[in-house]
C-alpha cells in the first residue's frame, strides 16, 4: 500500500477519532438535561471504547500470526501485557504506564532474546 492510498484511510480514522472525542463534550449538557446522568456517562465511555477497539483490532491479528510462527514473539507479547498491568498498578497513571511499557517492550524486542 502506497502513502497516497493510505492517506485517505488515515484521515478518515483521524476524523472518526476526533468526533468520538468531541461529540460527548458537545452533547454533555443536552443529554444530561434530556436523559439524565446515565446517558451522559455512557457517552463519556465512547472515547476510551474507541481506543480499545482500535487496539484490539490491531493487536489480535498480529498475535495470531506470531503464535503460528514462534513462541518467542508470543512470550514477548505476554511480557508486554504483564508489564502494562504491573506498571499501571504501581503508578496509576496511564501516560507513564504506556511510556514505560513501550520502552520495556522495545528494549526486549531490540535485545534479540525473543
Amino acid at each position: 500500500m502506497t502513502f497516497s492510498n493510505a492517506l485517505p484511510a488515515i484521515l478518515l480514522m483521524a476524523a472518526i477519532t476526533y468526533l468520538f472525542r468531541l461529540l460527548p463534550l458537545l452533547m454533555r449538557k443536552q443529554t444530561n438535561e434530556l436523559f439524565g446522568e446515565r446517558v451522559n456517562n455512557a457517552l463519556s465511555a465512547l472515547g476510551p471504547s474507541l481506543l480499545v477497539a482500535i487496539a484490539v483490532t490491531t493487536i489480535v491479528p498480529d498475535i495470531m500470526e506470531k503464535a503460528q510462527q514462534s513462541t518467542g514473539q508470543l512470550l514477548l507479547y505476554a511480557l508486554g501485557l504483564a508489564a502494562v498491568l504491573l506498571i499501571h498498578r504501581l503508578v496509576k497513571n496511564v501516560g507513564v504506564t504506556i511510556l514505560l511499557a513501550m520502552l520495556l517492550y522495545g528494549g526486549l524486542n531490540a535485545s534479540g532474546l525473543f
